[in-house]
Order: C-alpha cells, then structure tokens, then sequence
C-alpha cells in the first residue's frame, strides 16, 4: 500500500509533467501509446470539461485536464481518462455538475461504483 507521501509525490511529478506551453517547441522525452478507443475517451472527458466549465463559468477545462485528481486516484484525467472506467467517472462528474475534485469515497457514496464498468 503507498502512503500519503508517496502519493503526494507522485501527483507532484505528474502536476509538473504537463505544464508544457503546447504553442512551444518541446523535446518530448516521454512518447504516449493510445489507442483509437483511449483518444476518444480522452476528446469525450475533455470536451464534457470544457462545455460544463463554459456554461458555468466555473474554472479552466485545460487546468482541470491536467491537475491530479481525487476521483482518479491522484492521477491527472488527461491520463486517466482513456481508460473506461475514469472515463465514465469523469462524463458523470460533469454531465451531474459535481465537484470537479469530488474524492473517490463521495463519488461512489452516490452510488455510482455499482453502475460503472
């Protein structure tokens, strides 16, 4: 089992991986390996962020993409999010117009872990 501070050290390694200006040249020294269904997971999560955070001018869809998260276990939704399971979980916290940050335990007291895959 990790502990918090280990926990917290790899979220601060994955906050500081993608604070990366995408109008900049940048040697990529880490490739991704996606495939068709996990970019289209992805451009789903991202684009349920950007439309939730535009009509309720509640934050920065790019910001949230890529900051750890508690419902992703600490892991930033742009690496979460291929997968079915955080996927689901990211399109339910905004299509619901949860807590963009809503912990795991809350999420599921909902009960929502009993309905995803």
């Amino acid at each position: 089992m990790s502990s918090m501070l280990e926990l917290n050290a790899e979220a601060a390694v994955a906050e500081e991986r993608w604070q990366l200006d995408p109008l900049e040249e940048h040697e990529l020294s880490v490739p991704l390996l996606l495939d068709e269904l996990g970019v289209l997971r992805l451009v789903l999560v991202a684009s349920e962020a950007g439309a939730r955070f535009q009509r309720e001018a509640c934050g920065d869809a790019m910001t949230w993409m890529i900051e750890p998260n508690r419902i992703f276990h600490g892991s930033a939704p742009i690496e979460a999010c291929t997968s079915l399971r955080d996927c689901a979980r990211g399109i339910l916290v905004h299509g619901l117009g949860l807590d963009p940050d809503i912990d795991l335990a809350a999420f599921e007291a909902l009960g929502f872990s009993q309905e995803l895959p």
